[in-house]
């Protein structure tokens, strides 16, 4: 028997709060969120993630103290290495690289890769990194692992794996040290953005995100923020 719902009387329900509600696991039913005054938050994705405290960033130096990045590129010796274990996705949402100097005029090799291969794992020899949460209450820890200056790791061009930024290739002048403060064909600083780029990388279980900022004696920052969920939550 057919039902006329012309004359039903329904309304959209939410919650008010400045804070959502939240559930200890997945798959619960819910009330829309709303502010106090009834408008309805409609956040970014990546916002509402650093609010449940799954953002995480890594700085390789400071202050104005540079790293001392790595003179010649092998494939073993990244700038900047993340390590993703079992039962993680990694999303990554920004890269930059700042570059403060570097001591001849060569050919740099800048780029940055996700990897899936198995034999990812924390072998690395380099300068271990803190992660920190981008919530300063450290609501929750990171369960990656971050190394700065390696000079060898297990081969993160192996398995599963691909570039997904190369911003700047090619040869370099030496003009860093010049009176000029900026000269347009210099890598001074440069960044990637999983919103410019409109589709993140996700490196899902015993995997890496391995960035290279390779020039002769060249110092500088390399900073990296990403997303951490569960990877049975995308499975």
């Amino acid at each position: 028997m057919p039902i006329d719902v012309s004359n039903l009387k329904t309304e959209l329900l939410g919650r008010k709060a400045t804070s959502p509600l939240r559930d200890a696991s997945d798959g619960h039913s819910g009330k829309l969120w709303t502010l106090r005054d009834g408008a309805a938050v409609n956040m970014d994705w990546y916002t509402a993630l650093a609010l449940e405290g799954r953002c995480f960033i890594v700085d390789t130096q400071t202050g104005s103290t540079p790293d001392d990045l790595n003179d010649l590129w092998t494939t073993a010796d990244p700038d900047l290495y993340l390590y993703v274990p079992n039962g993680i996705a990694v999303l990554p949402l920004y890269i930059e690289l700042g570059f403060e100097d570097t001591s001849t005029a060569v050919v740099a090799d800048i780029y940055a890769q996700a990897s899936n291969t198995e034999d990812a794992d924390r072998s690395v020899t380099g300068t271990v990194e803190t992660i920190t949460n981008l919530r300063t209450d450290q609501p929750r820890e990171s369960v990656c692992s971050a190394w700065s200056h390696v000079t060898a790791c297990t081969e993160p061009a192996a398995g599963n794996y691909f570039e997904f930024w190369r911003p700047y290739m090619g040869f370099i002048d030496d003009e860093f040290n010049d009176s000029i403060p900026w000269r347009a064909s210099q890598p001074h600083g440069m960044s990637w953005s999983a919103k410019e780029a409109t589709i993140p990388p996700i490196i899902c279980d015993a995997g890496c995100v391995a960035v290279w900022a390779s020039v002769t004696a060249g110092t500088g920052f390399v900073t990296m923020i990403w997303a951490e969920v569960d990877s049975s939550s995308i499975k």
